[in-house]
């Protein structure tokens, strides 16, 4: 009750900034750029030493030093690289949306007038760059079986990275603001000129001179040069800003002034629902591209309709599966997390606190006594103490289930990054985490009175068909018959789209979904770390719950 009772103090002094249409965003979970930079870089450094080391374990030659290409085609290598570094590409993503929100808040407090181009063109070049790395573990450079890459595609991807990379780096380094120290400039220059000089084994004719191993060497020091740029880049220009899961109250997000003291440091965002919306759009869109590719290429099976596996095998269906499926998977996980969130949420602080203040506050005016505010004050208290004990008993069993369906979700990523003609074994346990595992998740997720009254029939035939749908395994092969094979996929597909249901039914039509946001807070360069409004809040290090 006493944390409450803080709570009410904090929302009637945020009282004027509500009258005023003033809306603020509450983070329920912040992840420092630095924390997600350095994560993102360190699997892809992580990624290139382990597949490395394998490469050197199976005594493959030159052992000092093979292109890094070279060790992401043969497995178990090829696999760790499909996963690790494609999830490690999600991170890069917002490792350079961290630069681009640092250098415009910056600039908007001191412009620069002679920089060229605009932070919005630097930013899609950068993005543009990592779409293209986040195809080169997908389509790794030989054709053989292990692998079925496509080495043209995957030398253009990894060209186009490496050149449209050093224009951002190049670019951002010269258009530094003023604010930026000399000492952090000039790292900047060097590590961009490493990676500029290590373009010189693009020259053509270079191989004729120089063997593998020189050629390797500037590769390595061209993706050293480029991790240490974006490492030291967030680290020193944009510590302040955050990845934050928040909550938003007041006025539509879509309507808030973000030039104002109290928003100027909300950055770029996007809904939870949205997120949800592009995992299962990722889902849908990887099937049927993967269907129309395998037909358009005649590696259908015949006699039988095909397996979702089926489609997952050979080119071009096996490159779009291994990168679709991180792809979605990581919106998924992400909109899971909002799921938690919103399950656990007890609405102190935007429901109970604010009636809490706008009933006092009315009561005074219409001159109440003293006493009867005081009691309507006491009561809304033990409504906040209540919803807040409900909510911590939600939490109890809330986190498991977030924990399982993550465990899931990374199964079905194993899934799309090893086919079956690979390793049929580790693809077989990874798509049983997945069905299974979410069967489970189904299951208590319905129990625990996962849908709204008029949802929870739907959701319950959802998991009811998708529990039939696993006699599929139950079914003897011997003989193989037509039949029995057709009745085997369709029960695949069907099990295949009731989660896909489900996921949709638990995300929409959960109304506190609608209030919570992936946005990008705080402010670049020396500026402190937060922004405070008047009630003592801060918005870019608010943490916790």
């Amino acid at each position: 009750l006493g944390e409450h009772h803080l709570h009410l103090m904090a929302a009637t002094r945020r009282h004027h900034h509500e009258d005023h249409g003033a809306s603020t965003p509450l983070p329920k979970i912040q992840i420092p750029s630095k924390v997600l930079t350095g994560v993102g870089i360190g699997m892809i450094v992580g990624t290139i030493l382990t597949t490395y080391a394998l490469f050197v374990e199976e005594g493959k030659k030159p052992i000092f030093l093979p292109t890094i290409s070279n060790t992401w085609e043969a497995p178990p290598g090829n696999y760790i690289s499909r996963f690790f570094a494609g999830y490690a590409c999600d991170m890069l993503y917002m490792a350079a949306i961290f630069i681009y929100w640092a250098r415009v808040t910056v600039l908007a407090q001191s412009p620069e007038p002679g920089f060229i181009v605009s932070e919005g063109v630097l930013l899609v070049i950068s993005l543009v760059a990592i779409f293209c790395l986040s195809w080169v573990p997908p389509v790794c450079d030989t054709k053989n079986p292990d692998c079925r890459g496509g080495p043209e595609i995957h030398v253009f991807c990894a060209v186009t990275f490496f050149v449209l990379f050093d224009m951002f780096g190049i670019i951002t380094s010269a258009q530094t603001p003023h604010s930026r120290g000399i000492f952090a400039r000039r790292v900047d220059v060097l590590l961009v000129g490493i990676s500029i000089i290590s373009k010189v084994r693009f020259i053509p004719g270079i191989e004729k001179v120089l063997d593998e191993t020189p050629l390797a060497v500037f590769e390595w020091s061209n993706v050293g040069a480029i991790c240490g740029w974006v490492v030291h880049y967030v680290f020193t220009f944009a510590p302040s800003v955050n990845l934050s899961f928040v909550k938003w109250q007041g006025d539509n997000i879509n309507n808030t002034p973000h030039d104002d003291d109290d928003n100027g440091d909300i950055g770029p965002h996007i809904s939870a629902r949205y997120l949800r919306s592009i995992s299962l759009g990722a889902c849908v869109m990887t099937l049927l591209s993967t269907l129309i590719a395998t037909a358009v290429f005649g590696e259908l099976p015949s006699g039988h309709l095909p397996f979702i596996s089926d489609l997952w095998v050979y080119v071009p269906g096996d490159w779009i599966s291994r990168w679709g499926t991180i792809q979605g998977c990581t919106c998924a996980i992400v909109s899971q997390i909002f799921l938690y969130l919103a399950r656990t949420d007890d609405g102190s602080e935007t429901g109970v606190e604010e009636a809490m203040s706008q009933g006092s506050i009315a009561m005074v005016s219409r001159g109440q006594d003293e006493e009867d505010v005081k009691e309507l004050m006491a009561s809304r208290r033990v409504e906040a103490a209540v919803a807040g004990a409900t909510a911590y008993e939600r939490e109890k069993y809330e986190y498991p289930l977030l924990i399982l369906s993550v465990v899931a979700f990374l199964g079905l990523s194993v899934v799309g990054c090893v086919d079956e003609k690979a390793n049929i074994t580790v693809h077989s346990i990874a798509a049983g985490v997945f069905f299974g595992g979410f069967d489970i998740y189904m299951f208590l997720r319905m129990i625990l009175n996962a849908f709204p009254i008029g949802y929870k029939r739907q959701g319950w035939v959802v998991f009811v068909l998708s529990v039939l749908s696993k006699q599929r395994f139950l079914i003897s092969r011997e003989p193989e018959t037509l039949i029995t094979t057709n009745f085997e996929v369709i029960l695949e597909w069907t099990n295949t789209f009731c989660i896909v249901y489900f996921m949709y039914l638990e995300v929409f039509k959960l109304p506190n979904t609608t209030n919570f946001y992936l946005m990008v807070l705080g402010h670049g360069g020396s500026r402190s770390s937060a922004s405070t409004d008047e009630s003592g809040g801060s918005y870019a290090r608010i943490s916790g719950y």
